[in-house]
């Protein structure tokens, strides 16, 4: 009963040791579960129907507690046992969450409860977030449970799990080499053997995320607070209601504010997203979040984070009767008590807008797009006093001279009064998770752009911590893992592998690395939004032409809305012209609602970028290439320097060219500081 509880409402611990055992999973196989026969019978069933994941967590979170291990499969000392088990346990966040579950279980002996539960997948989801259920079945008989469950008593005693083998037929055959493989941070690598390619050596090129185990360690303030809590507790937003980018901006903001926040993070339901609605060839045009990012491998890598879809959270806390009316007191239920809204209007989308209004706590004085969010180092107290003295502080901070840090960055490290100096730009009102917000089970932020309830600002420009480890650690987070899914990363990687070689084709000699440079026109609704930014093709050649001919490269790949294809012929009549329409070979069975991020990939690859200001669409390219100059180092990059530009203004033609620090309008640009000497303290 502990371990079914445990993998059914405390499943982190196990998504934790999940991760590391996945990392080694050459040993996987090797390993083989052992248990007393009458519980191999009560479980066989549902064992068999889990995930090697969850075995492979199981193993290794009960035998690091109540178990021995067989010494003579990993060498026959106990200095590589220690060493094993600092690698999986050694860490005070997870030895907190266990520590009550640790104790029962010692004192029982190891011995399980007889009740049957159902226990949840953890890797079984569907596209909406829900939870499959796997239940217990009655072929505890079947020939194959002997494959994961032995029966032989000879095997254990007193009821205790016992590992019987540890075996490695790899590189890493020793527990000190697995400790330094394990603990060293290195470059995630990417598989597109499912997706059609390219090879990995291929898509490497594409890899600026990196796996960094100490990461997966940090735990926050309020992280602490609210695990200590029996009570969890929600976040809910609505997302942006713009195109992709300006929903994607204000989602990091607003996840890793939840992840600051130390609460469960709920999920809206799948909608249709502006200009993302392609439903020909029945292909998918509504979209959640878990379409875009793989969310559940940050669950499994942090245990203490936790995801859930907006059917979950109406399931398991509304329905329930769990939500009251924050007006009257009385529960209520979701309107029809319906709790699966996806795919719905936007109109039918509402009505569950305004109960969960009505049942959340919406701090009214939050307007992000003229303040700022704080987060403590030390302490969770943020009552009236501790509020009073952050706000002097940030009152008596002296206007930055941002001139005198043109080309020259803040240390990362810096005393937090200087880097609350370079945060504020003028802004003087904060953002406090202060006692009522602690309190509250559930926290709302709803979205309307008319009463600045809104979140489309950066997340590096929004949040202030005064732990300068907590704000470079939010930065490599985002970096990490709030990266698009493998599949459209596998698929610009083959368009970037083909267009390398195509410019290499057009100049064997002089490029023979095959290096191409990229553009991204936007036209569309600019025409009306930002008049000043709109040129004729013959001017964006003109501004271009003398940066781009002191390249040796003459390919040039184009991301563009403009559907005219007559009005790149300047272009064309200079340049060995590229779009992403030249590749469609390469993008069979590829949702066409996926390509604009495609688009951004690939144009984040090019030698020399230019882009089109205000868009949120460039700047994003933009903060790609910032990550892919301090991954490669090239040149400027200590400076915050990469090779973008900006087709106009021509005042801000070269603002890449040095390091700046944040200022209005945030959602505007990439600034440097998201992807500058983020990695100082793990590497």
């Amino acid at each position: 009963k502990d371990f079914q509880d445990h993998l059914l409402h405390g499943q982190r611990p196990c998504l934790h040791l999940y991760h590391h055992c996945n990392e080694i999973h050459k040993y996987k196989d090797a390993m083989r579960l052992k248990l007393p026969k009458k519980t191999a019978n009560k479980t066989g069933a549902w064992l068999k129907k889990c995930t090697i994941g969850v075995i492979c967590a199981a193993i290794l979170n009960f035998y690091f507690q109540v178990t021995m291990i067989d010494q003579s499969s990993i060498g026959g000392n106990n200095t590589e046992k220690d060493d094993i088990h600092d690698i999986f346990v050694n860490n005070n966040a997870l030895n907190h969450v266990d520590e009550n579950y640790i104790k029962d279980m010692k004192s029982d002996g190891g011995k399980g409860d007889d009740d049957d539960d159902d226990i949840h997948a953890i890797n079984g989801e569907d596209n909406d977030g829900d939870d499959d259920d796997v239940k217990n079945g009655d072929d505890t008989n079947d020939d194959d449970d002997d494959d994961d469950i032995s029966n032989n008593e000879e095997d254990h005693k007193s009821g205790d799990l016992v590992v019987s083998e540890f075996h490695t037929n790899s590189n890493i055959s020793h527990a000190s080499d697995l400790k330094k493989y394990d603990n060293t941070p290195h470059l995630q690598t990417l598989q597109c053997e499912k997706y059609g390619g390219p090879s990995a050596d291929l898509a490497a090129e594409m890899v600026y995320w990196w796996k960094i185990p100490s990461d997966e360690k940090f735990v926050n303030v309020f992280q602490k607070m609210h695990l200590e809590e029996k009570e969890e507790k929600y976040l809910i937003f609505e997302p942006d209601s713009a195109g992709f980018n300006n929903i994607r901006m204000s989602l990091e903001t607003i996840l890793t504010l939840g992840i600051s926040m130390g609460r469960t993070i709920v999920l809206p339901p799948e909608k249709r997203i502006y200009l993302m609605w392609d439903s020909s060839n029945k292909q998918k045009h509504q979209f959640t979040f878990r379409d875009f990012f793989h969310l559940e491998e940050v669950e499994m890598e942090h245990f203490h984070l936790r995801f859930i879809s907006m059917k979950q959270y109406l399931e398991r806390v509304a329905m329930k009767g769990l939500l009251k009316h924050k007006d009257t007191g009385n529960v209520i239920f979701p309107p029809m008590n319906r709790t699966d809204w996806n795919g719905v209007t936007d109109k039918v989308r509402n009505e569950m807008w305004e109960y969960v209004r009505s049942t959340s706590l919406m701090d009214e004085t939050w307007k992000p797009m003229d303040s700022f969010s704080y987060f403590t180092a030390n302490t969770t107290d943020l009552g009236p006093k501790s509020r009073e003295n952050i706000q002097n502080l940030v009152n008596n901070v002296t206007k930055l001279d941002r001139a005198k840090y043109l080309g020259k960055a803040f240390p990362v490290d810096a005393p937090m009064f200087d880097r609350l100096k370079e945060h504020l730009i003028g802004r003087t009102k904060i953002c406090f998770y202060d006692e009522k917000m602690q309190e509250a089970k559930s926290v709302h932020f709803k979205h309307d752009w008319q009463t600045g309830d809104r979140f489309l600002l950066p997340f590096y420009g929004f949040h202030f911590f005064e732990d300068w480890k907590q704000d470079l650690w939010t930065k490599r987070f985002v970096r990490d893992h709030l990266h698009y899914s493998n599949e459209v990363f596998c698929v610009a990687a083959r368009v970037v592998a083909e267009l390398r070689r195509r410019a290499k084709e057009q100049d064997p000699i002089g490029n023979d690395d095959g290096r191409f440079h990229t553009m991204h026109i936007r036209r569309g609704d600019f025409h009306q939004q930002y008049k000043g930014s709109i040129m004729t093709a013959e001017e964006m050649v003109n501004s271009s032409e003398s940066i781009l001919d002191s390249h040796v490269s003459k390919t040039v790949f184009i991301a563009s809305d403009e559907k005219d294809s007559n009005y790149f012929t300047p272009f064309k009549d200079k340049y060995e012209v590229y779009f992403l329409s030249n590749f469609t070979h390469l993008l069979e069975g590829v949702n066409s609602n996926y390509y604009p991020l495609i688009d951004q990939l690939i144009s984040s690859r090019g030698d020399v970028f230019f882009g089109t200001q205000y868009s949120t669409f460039t700047s994003y390219i933009n903060r790609l290439r910032g990550y892919y100059s301090w991954r490669d180092k090239l040149s400027g990059y200590k400076e915050g320097k990469i090779e973008s530009y900006y087709f106009n203004p021509p005042h801000l033609k070269m603002k890449h060219q040095k390091y700046f620090s944040i200022h209005q309008p945030l959602w505007a640009y990439a600034f440097p500081e998201v992807w500058y000497d983020i990695d100082k303290d793990v590497m």
